[in-house]
């Protein structure tokens, strides 16, 4: 009978069962663990219950699993020659977004991130640290299997945490509420595009540890009840980007597996290939019928509905590439799209997306990149996902089960963060898994190589002796400690946010808002939140207090266009409480600086308009109002009486 040797089981690969399990056992707890605070850290009592809680709980569990995997790191191991490139690339890329942030137009931001999105110079360098523990978790080919499996295990059990959620939201209602028009499950994470991201690394690897014959059948029925409630929220997400990446990772891997070929070493069991396209087929069928599914009940609950249609995506992407003209080299820095997009934006964009929100993302990883540190990291960051994913194909080829989901999860939010963008909150997880599958110990550099991870063990002393290991796990332990400090008091400052959001006395609202500032002394949010309860007592003292709380807001970030925005309506508010001639004039100057920096922007027209007839420029006032409704302001379409 024909037979293709591809997937091999060679005498090696078999376990020992006198093999030390340390080492996996740190890899699952290590995986584990970060994917419990991706997936299950929230906070219901907070301002924004899914950002703050759930950023630090990534942070502090992913510095202490950093720790542990340093503690436990073998010294005598060299790693494998893809660990070391893969490190070089993503150490380089890293290297680069920390000069856009030096160079970047966003100060404080460029380095901590938003208090929402978090992607700053310093998480990339979390990205950075989570990729070289994940090629430190891997061992020997003996116990690649296992690792794997222990790994997909830990995800898993993660996925039956996130399945409950949704089947929750699904059934009962959102467990923690939050304002949104949508109905699309939102998970864990209050976004439908970050739950969707998250069923791209939780769903393959469910589905890797059912797939094998010869897996305890407790195993596989968790593991299947895991991948179900995945499935559900992915499809409920309405995730057009998880849905894109999956398929055409599946599809890929399938095609793969169809026509891998390499030479089986001496003693090696063999998969006749009648067999092996068998269940390639069947799969193909399954997945396909799944996808139609899918499609059907999506499409029947309005899950992909988008007031502004399908072809968003290309009108981010437009807007994206004009931002990158403007500073090709480093980009704008960390977390600048947003004051940069608010500058380039045009009317067409402003007439069809409207002003509610704030761009600040480009909805296509490497054109986010790009915008915000240039086309060097751009290119740096595309060529470390090749590499990984290309590792992850090999992986596919000729892995077990449990690495083939491992992989496939790799490669699904791969490419669909290619049409969304770096996720703060997911992306940690998925660079430590990223490093896990390239630095897998089966060797993949060509076929019928056979070369055993084993073969790279060497004493190297001099470059990593145990002393040093544990300094390195001291250092991220205190990091970690800081770090749980600080997460500890934004998640305080969250809840007074929130209790003076809620409150019934103005007064202490102000002061509830006042006291999160102290605790979270660079979240931009905090002074923007005073400024407004401060405003609201509707006395020529709390307006100022509102000016004075607003200018501690353009102190953290002093480009930012919500800031600056909220900075003239201020100011113009005190100008008509005054009626002050120097009032009038500085409100009219600022809406002139911003109308200057972005002339589309319709909410700076209907200010310079209020301005404008504050100070009896009558003319001026009915120009700017047109302007601003001309943009779709309806404040401006109803002051014009249209």
């Amino acid at each position: 009978m024909a037979t293709d040797r591809a997937h091999v089981v060679s005498p090696n690969d078999s376990l020992d069962p006198s093999a030390p399990v340390t080492a996996a056992t740190t890899s699952a707890i290590v995986v584990g663990s970060l994917a419990v605070a991706t997936v299950a850290a929230l906070d219901p009592s907070g301002w924004f219950p899914f950002s703050v809680a759930k950023w630090w709980a990534v942070v502090v569990t992913a510095l202490l699993g950093a720790a542990l995997a340093a503690a436990r790191i073998d010294p005598r191991r060299e790693r494998s020659r893809e660990a070391r490139k893969g490190t070089v690339l993503v150490v380089a890329l890293t290297v680069v977004v920390t000069a856009s942030a030096v160079t970047g137009v966003d100060g404080v931001s460029a380095w901590i991130g938003t208090p929402v999105r978090h992607l700053g110079a310093l998480t990339w360098w979390l990205f950075a640290t989570m990729f070289v523990v994940g090629t430190t978790l891997s061992t020997s080919t003996r116990s690649a299997d296992r690792d794997a499996r222990l790994v997909a295990g830990a995800l898993t059990l993660v996925a039956l945490l996130l399945g409950g959620y949704v089947l929750w939201e699904s059934v009962g209602g959102r467990p923690v509420g939050f304002v949104t028009s949508s109905d699309r499950l939102a998970g864990p994470y209050g976004s439908s595009a970050y739950l969707g991201a998250c069923c791209c690394l939780l769903l393959p690897a469910a589905i890797g540890l059912a797939a094998p014959s010869d897996a305890p059948r407790v195993v596989r029925i968790v593991a299947i009840v895991a991948a179900t409630g995945v499935a559900l929220g992915l499809v409920g997400s309405g995730s057009r980007a998880a849905l894109v990446g999956l398929g055409l990772a599946g599809g890929a891997a399938t095609i793969v597996l169809v026509r891998s070929r390499s030479a089986a070493g001496p003693g090696a069991r063999t998969v006749p290939i009648c067999l092996r396209l068998r269940t390639a087929l069947a799969a193909a069928g399954l997945g396909a019928g799944a996808y139609a599914t899918a499609a059907w009940f999506a499409v029947s609950r309005g899950v992909f509905e988008r007031s502004s249609g399908w072809s968003t995506r290309l009108d981010e992407w437009e807007l994206a590439v004009r931002v990158i003209a403007r500073r090709p080299l480093l980009g704008h820095g960390p977390e600048g799209y947003r004051i940069a997009a608010f500058s380039a934006v045009d009317d067409d964009y402003v007439r069809r997306f409207g002003e509610e929100a704030l761009v600040d993302r480009a909805h296509s990883g490497i054109l986010d990149v790009a915008a915000t540190s240039g086309v060097v990291a751009a290119a740096l960051y595309a060529a470390v996902l090749v590499f990984v994913v290309r590792r992850a194909f090999s992986v596919v080829r000729i892995g077990s089960s449990s690495e083939r989901g491992l992989a496939v999860s790799v490669i699904a939010y791969a490419l669909g963060q290619q049409f969304l963008f770096p996720i703060a909150e997911i992306d940690p997880l998925f660079w430590l898994l990223a490093g896990f599958v390239v630095a897998s110990p089966r060797d993949h550099t060509g076929p019928g190589t056979g070369v055993s991870a084993d073969d790279v063990v060497a004493e190297r002393g001099a470059r990593a002796t145990r002393g040093s290991a544990l300094t390195v796990a001291s250092v991220l332990v205190v990091v970690a400690i800081a770090s749980a400090v600080a997460g500890t008091r934004a998640v305080a400052a969250d809840r007074l946010a929130a209790d003076a959001a809620h409150g019934d006395d103005p007064t202490i609202a102000v002061a509830s808002s006042r006291r999160a500032e102290d605790l979270a002394p660079f979240d931009v949010r905090h002074p923007l939140h005073t400024a407004r309860l401060s405003a609201g007592l509707a006395t020529l003292s709390g307006v100022d207090d509102a000016i004075e709380a607003v200018e501690r807001a353009v102190a953290i970030s002093p480009n930012d266009p919500a800031v600056r925005i909220e900075r003239a309506r201020l100011l113009s508010l005190r100008a008509t409480v005054t009626g002050d001639t120097i009032d009038r004039d500085r409100a009219e100057r600022v809406w002139a600086e911003l109308l200057v920096d972005a002339p589309s922007c319709a909410r700076c027209h209907l200010g310079s308009a209020l301005a404008a007839g504050e100070r009896g420029d009558f003319d001026r006032a009915q120009i700017e109002l047109e302007r601003a409704a001309d943009l779709g302001s309806a404040d401006a379409i109803d002051r014009l009486g249209r």
